[in-house]
């Protein structure tokens, strides 16, 4: 096998079988790419693609179902990913990395951030992008986990079909005491298909509390994502859309006895205030609120209001007190005009959009520093198109949580008691209490949310959970479950104790744990990245080694059989523009010493030539000549040595 391919293998991280089908490899390296791109859907189907050609292949298979448990697979048993750390933990120098991410997206965040913090301790070379990235994601585990362990009195739970589906759901909007819901939807109608646009559907509730089959507006219109915003004044059912066309106007439609009347324009003059898609508009109809991008700085909440003297509404500025660097998006005023919501992913999120609120401050016009809504409300992903009942202590959201049917699902949200559950742990044969034990409440109806507690020196455990709730409760000794038993809890208040004894069957031996993971990795020879991935954070090293520039004898001109190489180091730094790189040029060792440095270093500049007349930045390169320096075999043969001598590398510069 010649050098080139064990490069490219190398690169690739991954324990190929020498016997696997030459067609396989090179499937196998493109799949690679594809996940590593994070394009996790397209790498499913080509890891697909090779375990029909190879069904033992071991390397698709541990990288597939990574990629699934990122996406289609989320939040489902993990046993079959988890058998691969006995090799890939061991071989994988990314396995940690990988397996941080999985736990992250399924709120595990304890191991998640041992993972993680394994990856990172790991005495071998990692790209200064990932350990970045891991950084940053540690630091929002850190954030993260004081919200998750401190749940807010809010519960959310899905609505289920036939409102919710597995395609996108968003933008809800109730009316008629909340009998009536007006929502986009990205889900094909009939036997068509939406083709990524969004229709507006409306449904009603039966006489026994159900959602019948949602019916879509067609007369309304197609929608994108980004324009899918609808908002309902009232409680007549009066619909309000944004369209695109003119610049950016606002419509609205009423419900007849028949359907829904054409949308006509709201009001010509809103125009002027420059309006965009996702929009609030009070029920007074005189104050809107809308992000937009016009800063520069990313998405900030405008206003506009309406001058009853003139009829003409005022140039948008921004909203006081809310806007940050970070983006502001879908608000939302309450009926009384007092308390904005809005979405951001500011620094204060739990990771991806969050609810915050903010209080209008009369005396100084402005709005006080937003507040996180806080767990099981937010979670580390997105949270949208917050919107509450006239109750205040009630609502409804877009969410693309963990348990989210499709892209985006439409969760409810109610306010709920609380008590105390309190009690001991009793080891079941002796009668002896049990420290250290870990228990679990697992709400059945709100699968997202645990409420822990952990037995103290006399088995002793408090914690607050959700009154009048039957919960799963889960008790582990070390990382083994000791049972598993179902309660309903009572009533009450804060106050009210709900006394609740647990006995367990201890294992032998004593608690188990599982694997210290900063053990996993054996490590690997650090060999030489394929030219592909060096921009990738998954490179495995800085360098990378192409024999396919070929120049005229003792000279630096470019022969014209390397094109596809110099091709494929072009589309390298323009897929790639924080890239930075040096060309190094190398010789073997025939002529003398100071001829070679020359000519290697005419060499190199020769491809920064190629790059920078094909747009690449000179900045962006540096050349060395290396001359005989550096060989990567003797010098003594041809084929095997000087040959293999004579070359051009690509280093990254970090």
């Amino acid at each position: 096998m010649n050098l080139r391919i064990l490069l490219i293998l190398a690169a690739l991280g991954a324990a190929f079988h020498y016997g696997y089908p030459q067609s396989v490899k090179k499937l196998l390296i493109k799949a690679d790419y594809t996940l590593y791109k994070e394009q996790f859907p397209q790498a499913i189907k080509q890891y697909d693609q090779i375990l029909k050609k190879d069904p033992k292949n071991k390397d698709a298979k541990y990288h597939k179902l990574i990629a699934e448990h990122l996406t289609n697979k989320r939040g489902q048993d993990l046993t079959d990913l988890l058998a691969f750390e006995s090799s890939k933990g061991h071989s994988d120098k990314f396995y940690n990395y990988w397996m941080g991410r999985v736990h992250f997206m399924r709120y595990e965040l304890d191991l998640a951030r041992e993972h993680l913090q394994a990856f990172l301790d790991l005495k071998a070379y990692k790209s200064r992008e990932i350990v970045a990235e891991t950084s940053h994601l540690l630091d929002e585990i850190e954030n993260a986990s004081k919200f998750y362990l401190n749940p807010n009195e809010y519960e959310v739970e899905p609505l289920q079909a036939p409102i919710n589906s597995t395609f996108a759901d968003i933008s809800p909007a109730f009316f008629g005491g909340s009998n009536e819901l007006l929502f986009a939807s990205s889900r094909p109608v009939g036997n068509g298909s939406s083709l990524g646009n969004y229709l507006i559907f409306h449904t009603v509730k039966n006489n026994n509390d159900q959602w019948q089959d949602p019916l879509a507006l067609k007369e309304l219109g197609t929608f994108t994502k980004n324009t899918a915003k609808i908002e309902v004044v009232n409680e007549n059912g009066k619909l309000f859309i944004f369209r695109e066309n003119g610049g950016g106007d606002l419509y609205f439609s009423e419900p007849t006895s028949t359907g829904w009347t054409r949308p006509v324009e709201f009001d010509t003059k809103v125009k002027a205030s420059q309006l965009e898609s996702h929009f609030f508009i009070n029920n007074q109809e005189d104050h809107i609120l809308f992000a937009s991008k016009r800063s520069g700085t990313g998405l900030d909440i405008y206003e506009s209001r309406l001058d009853l003297s003139t009829g003409s509404w005022s140039s948008p500025r921004a909203v006081n007190g809310i806007n940050t660097q970070f983006d502001e998006d879908s608000p939302y005023l309450s009926k009384d005009g007092k308390t904005m919501y809005f979405s951001s992913d500011r620094r204060e999120s739990m990771g991806g959009f969050d609810v915050f609120k903010s209080e209008y401050n009369a005396s100084t016009n402005s709005w006080t520093t937003p507040e996180n809504l806080g767990f099981p409300i937010n979670t580390i992903d997105d949270e949208i198109n917050f919107q509450l009942n006239n109750d205040d202590i009630s609502g409804y959201l877009s969410s693309n949580r963990l348990h989210s049917q499709g892209d985006y699902d439409i969760f409810y949200f109610h306010k709920v008691g609380k008590i105390i559950a309190a009690g001991q742990v009793y080891d079941k044969e002796t009668g002896q209490s049990i420290e250290g034990i870990t228990l679990k409440f697992h709400p059945i109806k709100y699968a997202d949310e645990t409420f822990r507690a952990r037995s103290d020196a006399g088995g002793q455990y408090k914690t607050e959970i959700i009154a009048e709730e039957e919960f799963v409760v889960e008790i582990a000794y070390g990382d083994e479950i000791v049972l598993v038993q179902q309660v309903i809890t009572p009533g009450g208040s804060r106050e009210k104790v709900f006394n609740k004894n647990f006995y367990v069957t201890l294992p032998k031996g004593g608690p188990t744990h599982h694997t210290n993971f900063n053990t996993l990795y054996e490590g690997a020879a650090e060999e030489d990245d394929d030219l592909t991935l060096l921009g990738s954070k998954f490179r495995v090293g800085r360098k990378a080694v192409t024999r396919n520039i070929y120049f005229d004898l003792h000279s630096f001109h470019i022969q014209p059989q390397s094109k596809e190489a110099l091709d494929e180091l072009y589309r390298l730094m323009k897929e790639n523009p924080n890239l930075n790189i040096e060309i190094g040029g190398h010789t073997c060792n025939i002529g003398s010493h100071e001829t070679n440095m020359e000519v290697s270093l005419k060499r190199a500049q020769s491809v920064k030539e190629f790059l920078v007349r094909n747009t690449i930045k000179p900045d962006r390169i540096k050349t060395v000549g290396y001359g005989e320096t550096e060989p990567l075999a003797s010098n003594d043969d041809e084929d095997e040595g000087r040959e293999l001598n004579r070359r051009i590398e690509v280093k990254v510069i970090e």
